[in-house]
């Protein structure tokens, strides 16, 4: 997230020069890392989920994997995504708060 913000510094100080307040671009660069962090759960979640399937069909394996995945282990990797989500956004949320407008237009 941290490189998603100092890419995108110039947008940031556009934004603050047309009036975007501290909780708007902080909501900006959450809302974004939580949508960054559900679908890499849910990519997870289904490649993991075809990886069993594909295991189950080894007949070696055959008793041994168990491809079903629980409705409380999904609550679980979606919660923990989204924790983790907003745990790499805060510091690059912060930063993107305390840019000067007329610093960062002269950042290169």
């Amino acid at each position: 997230m941290i490189m998603s913000v100092f890419t995108r510094i110039r947008e940031i100080a556009i934004l603050r020069v047309n009036g975007f307040s501290n909780p708007q671009i902080g909501t900006m660069i959450f809302g974004e890392s939580a949508v960054v962090s559900l679908v890499g759960a849910l990519a997870g979640l289904l490649i993991g989920t075809a990886i069993l399937f594909a295991l189950k069909l080894i007949p070696a394996l055959d008793g041994y994997v168990d491809p079903t995945i629980h409705p409380a282990v999904l609550l679980i990797v979606i919660l923990l995504a989204l924790f983790t989500g907003a745990a790499g956004a805060f510091y690059p949320a912060i930063y993107a708060m305390r840019v000067r407008a007329v610093e960062a237009l002269r950042f290169e």
